[in-house]
């Protein structure tokens, strides 16, 4: 009997095989992704520190109303009131009030006409992107935990159209412990000043390594290794099929140009860019973090 294959079968590996990274990766490929993934472990356990430190998790339990109950209160076990959920929510509300809206004007009457064209495709950027989303996260992880990340990416579009582009550029707003910059850095402005940093992606099913990478790189990643968000994650049976990617960013080589590593957790480098020019072009050079606080 003939063995009947699924597209959905990519998500299962063959077998964990540490043995063909020989193939996948030069010496020095090697020696770099183990030395960010040392870095990253070592950030990591750092970040969990300081969040250990300023009660991050109970302070999100609080504003996700999940308080255990005290037995020694009095009206137990119908003893919490939610104090932190509708503060939060009601400044992000009254910050967002009103769409952003940006204007693209210059001082040349003959740019008119493309003036009114990039205003028309900034407008489809932030309704693709879901910007006032994002902006809400950002605000909500701002109020509640005392900053947060903001970071400019290019997102894959999955619409089938001929009309419209294959891929658009998004704001984000990303988990204050997803990114984690050169502890040398100890002041946010000096952030273009760090010698790396790390963007924990996460939850990247196996298939998509297979289609993004190359058949080969979907045995070689360590499969089922994720970091959770908070102390009640949605952990899903689905999570075994699925490893944590890293984007390593960094102008650490002989030109000095902003480079992007794509690499899983335990150090295989999956792809990196040119080192004889920036991963972007027009923005000077610089990592495409913000954080405010």
């Amino acid at each position: 009997m003939a063995k009947i294959a699924l597209y959905e079968d990519r998500n299962e590996q063959q077998g964990f095989k540490h043995s063909v990274w020989n193939t996948l990766m030069t010496d020095k490929q090697r020696k770099r992704g183990q030395y960010y993934s040392d870095l990253y472990f070592k950030r990591r356990a750092e970040i969990d520190g300081i969040a250990s430190k300023f009660k991050w998790e109970e302070i999100e339990k609080l504003y996700e109303c999940g308080r255990d109950p005290n037995p020694d209160d009095p009206a137990y076990p119908n003893s919490f009131i939610p104090l932190i959920t509708p503060c939060i929510e009601g400044q992000a509300a009254h910050m967002t009030t009103a769409n952003a809206e940006f204007t693209f004007i210059s001082d040349n009457p003959a740019h008119e006409m493309y003036m009114r064209k990039l205003s028309a495709a900034f407008a489809y950027l932030q309704r693709q992107g879901r910007f006032m989303a994002h902006m809400k996260d950002a605000i909500r992880s701002y109020l509640l935990l005392g900053g947060c990340w903001i970071t400019a990416m290019w997102a894959k579009a999955y619409g089938r159209t001929g009309n419209k582009p294959e891929g658009y550029a998004r704001i984000s707003a990303l988990p204050i412990r997803d990114v984690l910059v050169d502890g040398r850095i100890k002041d946010f402005k000096d952030l273009q000043d760090a010698e790396y940093i790390i963007h924990q992606i996460g939850f990247v099913p196996i298939s998509y390594i297979r289609d993004e990478y190359g058949e080969e790189y979907g045995d070689a990643v360590l499969a089922g290794y994720n970091n959770y968000q908070g102390t009640n994650p949605a952990v899903s049976n689905d999570d075994k099929d699925s490893c944590m990617l890293l984007h390593v960013w960094t102008r650490s080589n002989p030109k000095g140009n902003l480079q992007l590593i794509e690499m899983d957790a335990n150090g295989l480098i999956l792809r990196e860019s040119d080192e004889d020019s920036p991963v972007y072009e027009g923005v000077d050079n610089e990592y495409p973090f913000a954080f405010a606080r």
